[in-house]
């Protein structure tokens, strides 16, 4: 039996970062290794999407700016030297 996805488990996942537009947006190929259970490394509903999943499953994901980093506030905005 496969393991599933639960709380302490260490993930593994493939993904796609697209636009509203379909165009994609990070490296074809992207992946990323996160402790599951409300740990911080990935967004609650990516999380919860992906809570008892097992290897192989795939999920298409609307994140809306409240699900992921907020809305676009240009008084955060800070340009840094690529030196930096």
């Amino acid at each position: 039996m496969a393991a599933r996805v639960e709380a302490g488990a260490v993930v593994t996942i493939a993904y796609e970062l697209r636009d509203v537009d379909g165009a994609l947006l990070d490296d074809e190929g992207a992946s990323v290794a996160y402790l599951h259970g409300g740990y911080g490394g990935l967004f609650p509903k990516a999380e919860a999407a992906l809570e008892g999943a097992v290897v192989g499953h795939e999920v298409t994901l609307s994140l809306e700016p409240e699900d992921a980093f907020g809305d676009y506030d240009p008084e955060l905005l800070r340009v840094e030297p690529r030196e930096a």
